[in-house]
């Protein structure tokens, strides 16, 4: 069974005691997903990749990936806790935290510093929940940004990520190419211009971007936007629908519009709607 703990609009908050397993899925948006065993072995399966984990090993999975959770023949304790990360969306470093691709990351237990912190944070997250202490939820929220700035700091990837980094040079290239463009948002620049900051032509850098970051230049730029856009609607009350579009590139209202309706399935205006009920 999952024993209930929290729920807010940013949090979700779960006890695993269950042996049963929980089918493949992803989570939209921001939501990043904590699995942090305490009694028990664990396994979780995340894009093919099967991670065995153990008593208090840490794993992260970033939004968008596909991943279920193995049903085991014993019982066992698991925190299981997901975060949206919109709430972060002002912070000026918010990108560098919340990469658009970022890696699945898994931390066994060490005696490594920003390990240690890390897990340290989760069970005071969690002892947190049991008392209604006044500004309980912004004291949570602070823990949560203060693993994200030790996850950050201490560059804590799974080495086939780094691996991968090493035997491509152009991987950490695009990396850069990626961040240029989150902060080129307002007013974004054109596949040839970005190619000629990074001394490519646009057929190579072109060629090369698909290989690198697994989606079209247009369609990176794109999913950016939107994704600026929704957290904009989610968190700005102040700015205007139209304010928003233009802050996120586009160079029309009604542009705006039909790209979010083509990827959410409603217009900014309802989303925004649709949010203010939750």
């Amino acid at each position: 069974m999952y024993s209930f703990i929290n729920q807010s609009k940013y949090l979700q908050w779960y006890y695993n005691t269950s042996h049963e397993g929980y089918p493949t899925h992803f989570h939209h948006g921001n939501f990043f997903e904590f699995i942090v065993p305490l009694e028990g072995w664990f396994e979780v399966e995340v894009e093919g990749k099967i991670y065995h984990l153990e008593e208090r090993d840490i794993l992260v999975i970033p939004p968008g990936k596909l991943h279920s959770l193995k049903p085991t023949k014993h019982q066992g304790g698991r925190i299981i806790f997901m975060v949206n990360m919109d709430f972060m969306c002002l912070y000026e470093n918010y990108s560098d935290m919340v990469s658009f691709h970022a890696p699945t990351l898994w931390m066994k237990e060490s005696k490594d510093p920003a390990y240690i912190k890390i897990f340290q944070l989760i069970i005071q997250i969690r002892n947190e929940y049991y008392h209604q202490e006044p500004f309980r939820d912004t004291y949570i929220y602070s823990m949560i940004l203060q693993i994200f700035v030790i996850l950050s700091r201490s560059r804590v990837y799974e080495p086939q990520y780094e691996a991968k980094l090493l035997k491509n040079g152009k991987k950490e290239t695009f990396l850069k190419v990626q961040e240029y463009m989150k902060l080129h948002l307002e007013k974004p620049q054109s596949l040839e211009e970005v190619a000629g900051q990074f001394g490519y032509s646009k057929y190579h850098f072109s060629r090369l971007f698909r290989e690198n970051v697994d989606m079209t230049f247009n369609e990176y730029q794109s999913a950016l936007r939107l994704e600026q856009a929704e957290r904009f609607l989610s968190m700005d009350q102040w700015l205007t629908v139209q304010e928003i579009g233009s802050r996120c590139g586009y160079k029309s209202y009604q542009a705006f519009v039909k790209a979010f309706k083509g990827r959410y399935g409603c217009t900014p205006r309802e989303f925004r709607k649709n949010r203010k009920k939750h």
